[in-house]
C-alpha cells in the first residue's frame, strides 16, 4: 500500500577515535520492519548536506 515504506537517512562520525570514521546511508522500512540498509561509501570521505535542514516530522 502507498505510505507503507519509510526511508531514514543517517550520518554519523565516531568521535571517540582519532580517525573519526564516518558512517552514512539509508535504512528502508516496510510496515515498520527494517528490510534493507544501503550504506554510502567513499574513497576518503562522505559529504553530507542534511544538517540544519528543516524536515517535516513523521505523521
Amino acid at each position: 500500500m502507498p505510505g507503507d515504506t519509510t526511508y531514514n537517512v543517517f550520518w554519523g562520525a565516531d568521535r571517540l577515535t582519532e580517525e573519526h570514521p564516518i558512517e552514512a546511508g539509508v535504512h528502508v522500512e516496510v510496515k515498520g520492519k527494517l528490510v534493507a540498509t544501503v550504506k554510502c561509501v567513499g574513497e576518503k570521505h562522505i559529504v553530507q548536506n542534511i544538517e540544519g535542514i528543516d524536515l517535516r516530522p513523521m505523521e
